[in-house]
Protein backbone atom coordinates (compact mmCIF):
# COMPACT_ATOMS: atom_id res chain seq x y z
CA UNK A 1 0.00 0.00 0.00
CA UNK A 2 2.50 2.22 0.55
CA UNK A 3 6.64 2.62 0.06
CA UNK A 4 8.99 1.20 3.18
CA UNK A 5 8.29 3.05 6.05
CA UNK A 6 12.37 3.97 6.04
CA UNK A 7 11.81 5.76 2.97
CA UNK A 8 8.44 7.69 3.88
CA UNK A 9 7.39 9.39 7.23
CA UNK A 10 4.51 7.60 8.70
CA UNK A 11 2.42 10.20 10.56
CA UNK A 12 0.23 9.20 13.76
CA UNK A 13 -2.23 11.02 16.10
CA UNK A 14 -4.50 9.19 18.46
CA UNK A 15 -4.54 6.06 16.49
CA UNK A 16 -1.39 5.21 18.26
CA UNK A 17 -2.48 4.27 21.52
CA UNK A 18 -4.32 1.03 19.28
CA UNK A 19 -0.98 0.04 17.58
CA UNK A 20 0.67 -0.80 21.07
CA UNK A 21 2.13 3.47 21.67
CA UNK A 22 0.70 4.24 25.31
CA UNK A 23 2.45 7.49 25.06
CA UNK A 24 2.09 10.48 23.01
CA UNK A 25 1.96 13.95 23.09
CA UNK A 26 -0.96 16.24 22.06
CA UNK A 27 -0.73 18.83 19.69
CA UNK A 28 -3.76 20.14 17.98
CA UNK A 29 -4.45 20.76 14.14
CA UNK A 30 -5.88 24.08 12.55
CA UNK A 31 -5.88 25.52 9.29
CA UNK A 32 -4.11 24.21 6.13
CA UNK A 33 -2.26 20.83 7.01
CA UNK A 34 -2.33 19.44 4.06
CA UNK A 35 -2.61 20.01 0.42
CA UNK A 36 -5.59 18.85 0.06
CA UNK A 37 -6.75 19.14 3.61
CA UNK A 38 -7.59 21.58 5.81
CA UNK A 39 -8.76 21.98 9.60
CA UNK A 40 -11.56 24.60 10.32
CA UNK A 41 -12.45 26.71 11.96
CA UNK A 42 -10.17 26.01 15.28
CA UNK A 43 -8.10 23.66 17.37
CA UNK A 44 -10.09 22.72 19.49
CA UNK A 45 -13.63 21.64 18.11
CA UNK A 46 -12.04 21.19 14.41
CA UNK A 47 -13.95 19.92 11.32
CA UNK A 48 -11.73 18.85 8.17
CA UNK A 49 -12.58 20.09 4.68
CA UNK A 50 -11.17 17.95 1.90
CA UNK A 51 -10.76 19.18 -1.47
CA UNK A 52 -10.83 17.04 -4.48
CA UNK A 53 -10.45 17.81 -8.08
CA UNK A 54 -14.02 18.00 -8.69
CA UNK A 55 -15.72 18.01 -5.15
CA UNK A 56 -15.61 18.95 -1.81
CA UNK A 57 -16.48 17.09 1.26
CA UNK A 58 -16.74 18.15 4.98
CA UNK A 59 -15.70 15.22 7.80
CA UNK A 60 -17.61 16.07 10.88
CA UNK A 61 -19.44 19.36 11.70
CA UNK A 62 -18.43 19.86 15.53
CA UNK A 63 -20.51 21.85 18.03
CA UNK A 64 -23.32 24.10 16.72
CA UNK A 65 -22.46 27.02 18.70
CA UNK A 66 -19.73 27.45 16.18
CA UNK A 67 -22.20 27.48 12.96
CA UNK A 68 -21.01 30.67 11.70
CA UNK A 69 -17.19 30.15 12.18
CA UNK A 70 -17.70 26.79 10.16
CA UNK A 71 -19.27 28.41 7.42
CA UNK A 72 -16.83 31.32 7.17
CA UNK A 73 -14.35 28.88 6.93
CA UNK A 74 -15.61 26.98 4.87
CA UNK A 75 -16.02 29.65 2.71
CA UNK A 76 -12.68 31.05 3.54
CA UNK A 77 -10.68 27.66 2.43
CA UNK A 78 -12.68 26.52 -0.97
CA UNK A 79 -14.07 30.27 -1.85
CA UNK A 80 -17.30 29.57 -1.86
CA UNK A 81 -19.63 27.39 0.78
CA UNK A 82 -22.02 25.85 -2.90
CA UNK A 83 -18.50 24.30 -3.80
CA UNK A 84 -19.15 21.80 -0.56
CA UNK A 85 -21.34 19.01 -1.79
CA UNK A 86 -20.83 16.30 0.94
CA UNK A 87 -20.83 16.00 5.13
CA UNK A 88 -20.19 13.06 6.45
CA UNK A 89 -20.25 12.53 9.92
CA UNK A 90 -18.06 9.83 11.62
CA UNK A 91 -20.73 9.12 14.94
CA UNK A 92 -23.69 10.70 16.58
CA UNK A 93 -22.40 12.38 19.32
CA UNK A 94 -23.41 16.37 19.78
CA UNK A 95 -20.38 17.36 19.44
CA UNK A 96 -19.18 16.11 15.70
CA UNK A 97 -22.98 17.10 14.37
CA UNK A 98 -23.81 20.30 15.95
CA UNK A 99 -24.06 22.30 12.97
CA UNK A 100 -25.24 20.44 10.63
CA UNK A 101 -28.52 21.59 10.45
CA UNK A 102 -27.24 25.25 10.25
CA UNK A 103 -25.38 24.14 7.29
CA UNK A 104 -27.54 22.52 5.70
CA UNK A 105 -30.17 25.67 6.03
CA UNK A 106 -27.11 27.93 4.37
CA UNK A 107 -25.20 25.63 1.69
CA UNK A 108 -27.45 25.25 -1.14
CA UNK A 109 -27.49 21.69 -2.31
CA UNK A 110 -24.90 19.68 0.44
CA UNK A 111 -25.62 16.09 1.20
CA UNK A 112 -24.94 14.72 4.52
CA UNK A 113 -23.51 11.06 5.13
CA UNK A 114 -23.84 9.25 8.17
CA UNK A 115 -24.45 6.02 9.67
CA UNK A 116 -28.17 4.58 9.21
CA UNK A 117 -28.81 4.93 13.31
CA UNK A 118 -28.39 8.59 13.54
CA UNK A 119 -31.28 9.00 11.15
CA UNK A 120 -33.63 7.67 13.86
CA UNK A 121 -32.19 9.25 16.32
CA UNK A 122 -32.54 12.65 15.13
CA UNK A 123 -36.38 11.56 15.26
CA UNK A 124 -36.67 11.91 18.78
CA UNK A 125 -37.20 15.22 20.30
CA UNK A 126 -35.60 13.47 23.77
CA UNK A 127 -32.49 12.85 21.64
CA UNK A 128 -32.42 16.51 20.36
CA UNK A 129 -33.56 18.07 23.50
CA UNK A 130 -30.07 16.30 25.47
CA UNK A 131 -28.11 17.49 22.44
CA UNK A 132 -28.98 21.09 22.49
CA UNK A 133 -28.73 21.18 26.81
CA UNK A 134 -25.29 19.46 26.41
CA UNK A 135 -23.66 22.31 23.76
CA UNK A 136 -25.39 25.13 25.99
CA UNK A 137 -22.80 23.90 28.52
CA UNK A 138 -19.97 25.32 26.56
CA UNK A 139 -20.08 28.92 27.71
CA UNK A 140 -16.96 29.87 26.41
CA UNK A 141 -18.45 29.77 22.74
CA UNK A 142 -21.53 31.59 23.93
CA UNK A 143 -20.20 35.17 23.02
CA UNK A 144 -19.41 33.75 19.41
CA UNK A 145 -22.77 33.94 17.25
CA UNK A 146 -22.35 38.13 17.34
CA UNK A 147 -25.64 38.08 14.84
CA UNK A 148 -27.64 35.79 17.42
CA UNK A 149 -28.65 33.38 14.74
CA UNK A 150 -30.97 30.51 15.46
CA UNK A 151 -28.11 27.92 16.48
CA UNK A 152 -30.40 25.17 17.85
CA UNK A 153 -29.94 21.77 16.59
CA UNK A 154 -32.90 20.56 14.55
CA UNK A 155 -33.51 17.42 12.62
CA UNK A 156 -31.97 17.57 9.08
CA UNK A 157 -32.16 15.16 6.30
CA UNK A 158 -29.23 12.70 5.84
CA UNK A 159 -29.52 11.62 1.66
CA UNK A 160 -26.44 8.84 2.05
CA UNK A 161 -27.26 5.66 4.88
CA UNK A 162 -23.20 4.98 4.89
CA UNK A 163 -22.31 1.62 5.61
CA UNK A 164 -19.25 -0.43 5.51
CA UNK A 165 -17.94 -0.71 1.83
CA UNK A 166 -19.14 2.75 0.28
CA UNK A 167 -17.02 4.54 -1.97
CA UNK A 168 -17.04 8.07 -3.01
CA UNK A 169 -15.70 9.64 -5.82
CA UNK A 170 -14.09 13.31 -4.91
CA UNK A 171 -11.87 13.67 -8.23
CA UNK A 172 -8.39 12.73 -7.55
CA UNK A 173 -9.43 11.07 -4.43
CA UNK A 174 -11.52 8.67 -3.28
CA UNK A 175 -13.43 8.02 0.32
CA UNK A 176 -13.84 4.66 1.66
CA UNK A 177 -16.20 4.06 4.51
CA UNK A 178 -15.38 1.55 7.08
CA UNK A 179 -17.82 0.79 9.83
CA UNK A 180 -16.20 0.94 13.28
CA UNK A 181 -18.72 0.06 16.07
CA UNK A 182 -17.12 0.73 19.90
CA UNK A 183 -16.79 4.65 20.33
CA UNK A 184 -20.59 4.62 19.34
CA UNK A 185 -22.62 2.26 18.02
CA UNK A 186 -22.79 4.47 14.56
CA UNK A 187 -19.13 5.02 14.23
CA UNK A 188 -17.34 5.80 10.93
CA UNK A 189 -14.21 5.92 9.79
CA UNK A 190 -13.32 7.44 6.07
CA UNK A 191 -10.19 6.66 4.11
CA UNK A 192 -8.39 8.28 1.19
CA UNK A 193 -6.13 5.61 -0.99
CA UNK A 194 -4.70 8.17 -3.22
CA UNK A 195 -3.09 10.77 -0.35
CA UNK A 196 -3.00 7.80 2.67
CA UNK A 197 -5.34 9.38 5.04
CA UNK A 198 -7.18 7.58 7.42
CA UNK A 199 -10.42 10.04 9.29
CA UNK A 200 -10.95 7.55 12.16
CA UNK A 201 -13.36 9.97 14.18
CA UNK A 202 -12.91 8.72 17.69
CA UNK A 203 -12.65 5.12 16.68
CA UNK A 204 -9.53 4.85 18.41
CA UNK A 205 -10.37 6.06 21.31
CA UNK A 206 -11.18 9.45 23.32
CA UNK A 207 -7.79 11.54 24.50
CA UNK A 208 -8.05 12.89 28.36
CA UNK A 209 -6.28 14.08 30.73
CA UNK A 210 -4.94 17.76 31.05
CA UNK A 211 -1.68 16.61 29.17
CA UNK A 212 -3.88 14.60 26.60
CA UNK A 213 -1.45 11.26 27.26
CA UNK A 214 -4.53 8.96 28.21
CA UNK A 215 -6.83 7.68 26.32
CA UNK A 216 -10.12 5.99 27.16
CA UNK A 217 -11.90 3.64 24.43
CA UNK A 218 -15.72 2.02 24.49
CA UNK A 219 -15.77 -1.72 23.85
CA UNK A 220 -19.26 -2.47 23.13
CA UNK A 221 -19.72 -6.44 22.48
CA UNK A 222 -22.06 -5.98 19.21
CA UNK A 223 -23.03 -9.04 16.77
CA UNK A 224 -20.50 -11.53 17.87
CA UNK A 225 -17.39 -9.67 18.17
CA UNK A 226 -17.70 -7.21 14.95
CA UNK A 227 -16.29 -4.88 17.53
CA UNK A 228 -13.15 -6.44 17.54
CA UNK A 229 -12.88 -7.98 14.30
CA UNK A 230 -13.47 -3.75 12.83
CA UNK A 231 -10.91 -2.43 15.21
CA UNK A 232 -8.74 -4.77 14.18
CA UNK A 233 -9.13 -3.89 10.71
CA UNK A 234 -8.67 -0.07 11.37
CA UNK A 235 -5.11 -0.90 13.65
CA UNK A 236 -3.60 -2.72 10.61
CA UNK A 237 -4.99 0.18 8.28
CA UNK A 238 -3.46 2.49 10.83
CA UNK A 239 -0.15 1.15 10.49
CA UNK A 240 0.11 1.28 6.83
CA UNK A 241 -1.23 4.66 6.17
CA UNK A 242 1.14 7.64 5.86
CA UNK A 243 -1.46 10.24 7.77
CA UNK A 244 -4.15 9.93 10.40
CA UNK A 245 -6.37 12.89 11.15
CA UNK A 246 -7.72 13.04 14.36
CA UNK A 247 -11.33 14.90 14.91
CA UNK A 248 -10.48 16.06 18.45
CA UNK A 249 -7.24 15.21 19.84
CA UNK A 250 -4.33 14.97 18.00
CA UNK A 251 -0.53 13.85 18.94
CA UNK A 252 3.08 12.92 17.54
CA UNK A 253 5.25 10.28 17.98
CA UNK A 254 6.96 10.53 21.18
CA UNK A 255 10.15 8.61 20.15
CA UNK A 256 10.57 11.30 16.57
CA UNK A 257 8.28 13.94 17.17
CA UNK A 258 6.95 13.75 13.88
CA UNK A 259 4.07 15.94 13.09
CA UNK A 260 0.80 14.46 12.22
CA UNK A 261 -2.47 16.07 10.35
Amino acid sequence: MRKNSREKSVHLCIAAVISGRKEFMKRLAQGKIHERISAIPNAWYPAYIIRGNEKNMMIDAGVNLLGPQYLASIKETIGDARLLHYLFLTHSHYDHIGSASYLKRHVPGLKVGAHERLAGLLRKPSVLEMMNRLSGNHVELSGQNAANEDLTMHPFEISFHLKQGDEFNLGGLTCRVYETPGHTRDSLAFYFPEIETLFPGESCGVVQGEAGRNMAHQEYDIKGGIFQERTAYITNLAAQVSHIAGIQGQGVKPETNERIL
